[in-house]
């Protein structure tokens, strides 16, 4: 196994594999390559690849991840 570390979002999509992220993530494959091409992941891809990443044996660097950020304040809870 592979234990090197990714630092790039292409990088993790040439470990990972295009087909066997398509697949897992349930998007086209153009959607990844774009993500890669772009440098960042949707958030919400980041189990699937985290899971995916543990089983390679290779890490996955959250900062690939476009993460939404809060404004500052807390929304109330509501009943």
């Amino acid at each position: 196994m592979n234990n090197h570390t990714m630092k790039s979002a292409s990088n993790v999509v040439k470990e990972l594999k295009v087909d066997v992220l398509s697949k897992r993530l349930g998007v086209g494959s153009s959607a990844i390559c774009n993500a890669a091409k772009a440098g960042r992941f949707p958030a919400a891809w980041f189990h699937e690849m985290e899971q995916l990443a543990l089983v390679a044996n290779i890490e996955l660097p959250r900062h690939l991840f476009n993460w939404r950020r809060g404004n500052g304040r807390r929304k109330a809870m509501g009943p």
